[in-house]
């Protein structure tokens, strides 16, 4: 079965989600907004996630994938995007997570060739809007 794919009509990031808000609140009174700070941590975070993907992708029997299958880190990462308003990779990671145990090994390289590919997208958006031109 084919994965799904990116919904590219979505904008990368949706700065007037409410939750992108409640993390900016107070940056006009020059107080320090917690967005950047969940940014810088949500890097590592979505690293680890990568991490854990390329460690499935290594696994000889995918019943290995038990306790923490892959469908979970996606649910993770979909999380993780929503929170930042980051809607492509929301989506996308919920389209996968979706798929529950029908996610096969062999989908993996391409689950993390675009989730990589949308998070890097997304970040250079976010990097444009913080320091326009």
């Amino acid at each position: 079965m084919p994965l799904p794919k990116v919904n590219e009509s979505l904008v990368l990031v949706d700065f007037e989600a409410e939750s992108v808000q409640e993390l900016r609140a107070g940056e006009e009174d020059g107080e320090d907004p917690i967005y950047d700070e969940m940014l810088t941590m949500a890097k590592d975070e979505f690293q680890g996630h990568i991490d854990n993907l390329k460690k499935m992708q290594k696994l000889s029997d995918p019943a290995d994938w038990k306790n923490w299958p892959p469908y979970k880190v996606l649910h993770s990462i979909k999380g993780l995007a929503r929170t930042l308003g980051m809607e492509r990779l929301g989506r996308y990671a919920e389209s996968i997570e979706r798929l529950k145990e029908t996610i096969a090994q062999g989908d993996l390289e391409e689950i993390i060739e675009t989730v990589e590919k949308v998070f890097a997208e997304t970040m250079e958006a976010i990097k444009q809007h913080e320091s326009p031109s």
